[in-house]
C-alpha cells in the first residue's frame, strides 16, 4: 500500500497533467509576476516615501503663491477700474458742470441708484465687484458717494474720508474698517493746465463677497481666507459653503490644512490680517495618492523590462499550440475533401476546443459563401431569362397595342352609341401598358451593361423600378409615396445598373416591412446645388448600429439562408462609388430606415428617344421610312400606322432585303426590331 504522501504527490501530477497549457503558463506568469512585483515594491517605496513628501510640500506651495498672484492681481484690477472711470466722458463732462456751477453745499449726497456721472455700462462691467464709489471736490472733501445697493457707509469711515483717499491716491490702499478691511484706490481729475478739479475714489471691503466674487481668485480650487493673526479668526473666505467666517483655524485643523499665509502689504492696518490658503485633507490625501500611483507607473515600467523573462516560457507555450494547430490543419483538409475525421482525436485542453471551433466556423462560412454564390448565379441566369422572355412577350403586347389604338380611332368621339365599346377598349389598352411597363422592367433590370455610360433620366429609372416592384407586391398591404420633386434629373451612368441598385433599396425596403400592417414605403428626389438626392425611407423593423455598420460587406445578410447573398448593398455601393455618388444609410430599431444617395447631375442632354417620350412635339415631315421585323402581325400594323403620315413606306422581313431596298434607294428612317 502506497505511503499517504506519495498518493498526494501522484494525485497532484495528475491534476497538473490534465490542466490546459493557457491555465499553467498564466498561473506560474502570476506567481512569478507576483514575487518580482512584491520585490521591486518594496524597495521603491523605501526610496520614494521622502521624494513624495518633498514634492507633495512644493505643490502645496506653488499653489498658495498661485493664489496670492490672482489676490494681487484682483487688487491691481480695482485700480484700474479707477483709473478708466475718470477717463470716461460722461464722468468728464459732469467735472466740466460742477466747475460751471459749483459744488451743492452740506453733507455728501449719497445715491443709491446708478449716479448721473456713471454709465449703466461701465457698471454692469467694470464696477460689478466695487461697493462704494466716493466723489471730492479739488480741496478733498466728500461730495458725493454712490453704495451700489448695498449698506450705507459708517460715519466713521466718511469723517476719514479725505485722509485716506489721499494715502490711497494712485496705488492700492488697505485700511481697517471695524473688522473687515476696506480696500481703496483713488485717482484725481485735471484740467489742461494740470490744476487738480476734483478726486474719486474706490472703496470696497475685502470680505466674503469680494473673495467669492473677485477675478481669479482661487484658481486651483482651493480656499482663500482672510484671518486675524492674533485671534486665528475666519473674517472672510472665497468657499463660506466649506469654511465659514467666525470659526477659528486651529479648531479646523483636522479638516483643512493651511498650505501658504501672507500679510497684507498695502497701507496700515490696526490688527494684523493674513491672507491664507488652505487644502482640504481629503484634497491632500488625493493629491498624495495620485503621486503614489505615478510612482507605481514607474515601478510598472520596470517590470515590464523584467518581461522578457518569460519569453522562453512564451515559446515553449506557442510550441506545443504549434502540434495542435497541425493536427487542426489536418482535419480541415479531411472535411475539405469530404473524408472522415473521426480518426484524428484531438488532445484535451482548452486550446484546441478553441482552434476546432474556430476552424469550424471558417468552414460554415466558406458553406455560407459558396452558397450565395451559387444563388447569385442563379438569379443572374433567370435575368438572362427573364430578359429574352420580356423581349418575346413585348412583340404580341405591341400587335394588341396596335390594333386597340385603330379601333379607338375609327370610333368618333361624338358618337355616344359607341361609349361602352370606347371604355371597354380604353381599359384594355391601358391593361395592355401595365403589363409592358411590367416587362419594361424586367428587361431594364436583367440588362447587362457593357457598353458605355450615358445620360440617364433617374425619374425614369425610379418609375421603372416601381413599376415592377408595385406589380411583384401587389397583394401586399404597402403604400408606396412617390415625390419626385427634383427639377434636374439627368445623371451620366448606366441605365441597368441604376436599376439595379433601385431594385435593392426596394426590395430592402419590402423585407423591412415583413409583418408590419401599415407597410410605407418613401421615394422623394431633390436637388442640391449641382446633385440630386434619392431618398428611400421606410417605416420597418430598422437595423442596429452594428448591422448597419457591416451592410455594405459582401457576403452579410441577416436573411435566413437561401432568402439573400449578402451581395446587394456593396453591389449597389460600387455602382454609386463608380459614378462619384455616395450613400447614407441611417436606421434605428423598430423605426425604420433611410437611404439617401447623391448623385452629380449631368450637363449633357438626353438621347432623342428620350426627349420624344416626354411629350416633346415634331413636325411631321414627308419620309422615305423603312420597316424591318419579322413579326408579320406587327409588321403590318406599324406599317398600317405609318401610312397615315407619309406615303413613302417599305415594309421588310429581314435584314437581308432590308440591305437590297437601301442599297436600291436612300431612307430617312430605318424603325427595325434590335433581335429577330
Amino acid at each position: 500500500m502506497p505511503a499517504p504522501g506519495f498518493a498526494i504527490v501522484t494525485g497532484a501530477a495528475q491534476v497538473f497533467r490534465s490542466l490546459s497549457l493557457t491555465i499553467k503558463a498564466t498561473a506560474l506568469l502570476l506567481v512569478m509576476g507576483a514575487v518580482i512585483w512584491s520585490v521591486l515594491s518594496y524597495f521603491q517605496a523605501r526610496d520614494t516615501k521622502a521624494a513624495l513628501r518633498t514634492h507633495l510640500a512644493e505643490e502645496l506651495a506653488r499653489r498658495a503663491h498661485d493664489d496670492r498672484r490672482a489676490f494681487d492681481e484682483a487688487l491691481e484690477e480695482h485700480r484700474h477700474s479707477a483709473m478708466l472711470m475718470i477717463s470716461l466722458r460722461v464722468f468728464q463732462e459732469y467735472i466740466e458742470r460742477l466747475d460751471s456751477r459749483g459744488w451743492e453745499a452740506g453733507s455728501p449726497k449719497v445715491f443709491s441708484s446708478s449716479p448721473p456721472w456713471l454709465a449703466r455700462r461701465f457698471l454692469r462691467r467694470e464696477f460689478r465687484n466695487s461697493r462704494y464709489l466716493l466723489l471730492f471736490d479739488d480741496l478733498g472733501r466728500v461730495r458725493q458717494i454712490f453704495n451700489n445697493g448695498f449698506s450705507p457707509l459708517r460715519e466713521q469711515f466718511v469723517d476719514s474720508a479725505s485722509e485716506l483717499m489721499r494715502q490711497s491716491l494712485q496705488r492700492s490702499f488697505i485700511t481697517d474698517a471695524g473688522k473687515t478691511p476696506m480696500l481703496l484706490a483713488a485717482e484725481s481729475i485735471s484740467d489742461a493746465n494740470g490744476s487738480t478739479r476734483a478726486y474719486l475714489m474706490l472703496a470696497t471691503p475685502i470680505d466674503t463677497d469680494f473673495l467669492m466674487n473677485a477675478h481669479g481668485i482661487s484658481v486651483t480650487g482651493d480656499i482663500v481666507a482672510v484671518r486675524d493673526a492674533n485671534t486665528n479668526e475666519i473674517l472672510a473666505t472665497s468657499r463660506p459653503d466649506l469654511l465659514s467666517e467666525g470659526v477659528f483655524i486651529g479648531d479646523q485643523a483636522e479638516r483643512f490644512m493651511v498650505v501658504g499665509q501672507s500679510f497684507f502689504e498695502y497701507g496700515a492696518l490696526d490688527i494684523p490680517l493674513q491672507l491664507i490658503s488652505l487644502q482640504e485633507t481629503a484634497d491632500v490625501e488625493t493629491l498624495a495618492s495620485r503621486m503614489a500611483a505615478e510612482a507605481r507607473q514607474d515601478l510598472a515600467l520596470y517590470a515590464l523590462a523584467f518581461g522578457g523573462a518569460f519569453a522562453l516560457i512564451v515559446l515553449w507555450i506557442a510550441r506545443r499550440l504549434n502540434l495542435f494547430t497541425h493536427s487542426i490543419v489536418r482535419m480541415a483538409e479531411n472535411k475539405g475533401k469530404g473524408k472522415d475525421d473521426s480518426d484524428i482525436v484531438p488532445p484535451d485542453g482548452d486550446e484546441i476546443a478553441v482552434l476546432q471551433n474556430a476552424f469550424d466556423k471558417l468552414m460554415r462560412e466558406l458553406d455560407t459563401q459558396q452558397r450565395a454564390l451559387l444563388h447569385s448565379s442563379k438569379l443572374a441566369s433567370i435575368g438572362e431569362l427573364a430578359a429574352g422572355v420580356a423581349h418575346e412577350i413585348n412583340n404580341p403586347l405591341n400587335v394588341l397595342s396596335l390594333l386597340i389604338s385603330e379601333q379607338l380611332r375609327r370610333i368618333p368621339d361624338n358618337d355616344r352609341r359607341d361609349t361602352s365599346v370606347r371604355r371597354m377598349l380604353e381599359k384594355m389598352l391601358d391593361a395592355v401598358e401595365r403589363i409592358a411597363s411590367i416587362v419594361e422592367g424586367l428587361r431594364t433590370y436583367a440588362r447587362t451593361d457593357t457598353a458605355e455610360s450615358t445620360n440617364v433620366d433617374l425619374h425614369k429609372v425610379v418609375n421603372s423600378s416601381l413599376s415592377l416592384v408595385k406589380a411583384i407586391y401587389s397583394k401586399e398591404n404597402i403604400t408606396f409615396d412617390v415625390q419626385l420633386k427634383a427639377d434636374k434629373s439627368t445623371v451620366f451612368g448606366q441605365e441597368g445598373k441604376l436599376n439595379q441598385v433601385l431594385m435593392n433599396y426596394l426590395t430592402n425596403a419590402h423585407d423591412a416591412l415583413e409583418g408590419r400592417l401599415n407597410g410605407r414605403i418613401l421615394v422623394e428626389t431633390e436637388n442640391d446645388d449641382d446633385l440630386i438626392r434619392l431618398r428611400i425611407v421606410d417605416n420597418g423593423c430598422g437595423m442596429s448600429e452594428e448591422i448597419a455598420a457591416r451592410m455594405f460587406d459582401a457576403f452579410f445578410t441577416t436573411k435566413p439562408p437561401g432568402q439573400g447573398t449578402g451581395l446587394g448593398m456593396g453591389i449597389a455601393h460600387s455602382i454609386i462609388d463608380d459614378m462619384d455618388g455616395t450613400i447614407e444609410v441611417s436606421s434605428h430599431e423598430g423605426r425604420g430606415s433611410t437611404v439617401i444617395t447623391a448623385l452629380p447631375l449631368s450637363t449633357g442632354d438626353l438621347p432623342l428617344l428620350e426627349l420624344c417620350a416626354d411629350g416633346a412635339d415634331f413636325e411631321v415631315l414627308p419620309l422615305r421610312l423603312m420597316i424591318v421585323d419579322d413579326e408579320p402581325d406587327l409588321r403590318e400594323l406599324l406599317g398600317g400606322a405609318m401610312a397615315r403620315y407619309t406615303e413613302g413606306v417599305t415594309v421588310v422581313d429581314g435584314g437581308a432585303q432590308a440591305l437590297i431596298r437601301l442599297r436600291e434607294q436612300a431612307y430617312d428612317v430605318v424603325i427595325t426590331d434590335l433581335k429577330m
